[in-house]
């Protein structure tokens, strides 16, 4: 299995129906007996603790689903299970006591999960931020094949981290949902598809803006934020909280797309600045590994030669720094 992509708190989550008294029971009753519900709580008040019969997995699972927007089966089961099977019953279990909601593409591709209202209240009432969390019906499919890059990346970062010889950790991982919600309704031009922040042993706190290409838009675009990235390094400015010193790194699907991109960035004077990779360069090397070139280097990379991924953004792992 591939290794994957996780993250922080941002803020937003109201008129959210109340807990049953017993969450996971399994209620018979008949009409007659049916207890009305009650009415929901005040956007002021906070939901009361409930006593169910969830663990500490459960309610770190429903606040991975609430931070992503929407999740597939893999990344649950890598970051939480040891066996598929496993987390495929605990997620049925999690569905059938409304606390997830399951939508099955098609019949070859893995459930995505969704929290629902009643998830989000029981990690409400756990002292989990509300605005970090979201509920709703599942996104468009394009924005799917978006979030399953990230969520691939967010999870082989989480799971990166986990090795304690790197000495390594994510203090910050806000997703673009985040931030938008974040920016309200002054949303400015640039919001990259994830903002991270690791730290580790002894180091200065490593930024990144984190770019997923899915070849959806022409380089020329890509240029563009490079232009606005660079005059914000030059101008030693932070990016949505990072301090100065943070740097964008292009994710895309193949090298031929790192090229195109990497093209348009040096002619905007921002090869230096953006490093790039392919998804399964990171996936193979590890998001902290040497998986990583400047955007100038791809673009000098004669045809016919493929470009050198050495870099990593820890400054103490082999050419990282740089």
């Amino acid at each position: 299995m591939q290794p994957l992509r996780r993250g922080l708190r941002p803020h937003a989550l109201l008129d959210l129906r109340p807990l049953d008294s017993e969450p996971l029971a399994v209620m018979e009753t008949t009409m007659e007996d049916a207890p009305r519900k009650s009415a929901r709580r005040r956007r002021d008040e906070k939901p009361s603790r409930q006593v169910g019969r969830l663990t500490d997995r459960d309610l770190a699972v429903l606040e991975l689903v609430g931070r992503c927007r929407a999740v597939q089966t893999p990344i649950i089961a890598a970051l939480h299970f040891s066996e598929p099977s496993t987390c495929s019953r605990r997620l049925a279990r999690l569905v059938g006591a409304g606390m997830l909601k399951c939508h099955v593409e098609h019949l070859n591709a893995a459930n995505w999960y969704t929290l629902s209202e009643r998830g989000a209240e029981v990690l409400i009432a756990e002292e989990v931020a509300e605005e970090s969390l979201f509920t709703g019906r599942l996104p468009s499919a394009e924005t799917l094949q978006h979030l399953e890059r990230l969520n691939e990346f967010r999870a082989a970062l989480t799971l990166a981290c986990r090795d304690e010889r790197l000495g390594a950790s994510t203090s910050c991982f806000l997703a673009d949902h985040d931030l938008r919600r974040l920016s309200g309704s002054n949303t400015p031009d640039l919001v990259p598809d994830a903002i991270v922040q690791i730290t580790q042993r002894g180091q200065p706190p490593v930024g990144l803006a984190v770019e997923i290409d899915l070849s959806h838009y022409s380089p020329r675009i890509v240029g563009k934020k490079g232009h606005v990235t660079l005059a914000l390094q030059q101008a030693r400015a932070p990016l949505w909280g990072l301090p100065h010193g943070w740097r964008p790194l292009f994710l895309a699907p193949s090298v031929a797309r790192l090229r195109g991109v990497a093209r348009a960035l040096v002619d905007e004077g921002a090869g230096d600045l953006w490093w790039g990779s392919s998804f399964d360069l990171v996936a193979a090397r590890g998001p902290l590994g040497p998986a990583y070139a400047s955007m100038t280097d791809i673009a000098g990379t004669p045809r016919g030669e493929p470009p050198i991924f050495a870099r990593s953004v820890l400054p103490t792992a082999a050419g990282g720094g740089a």
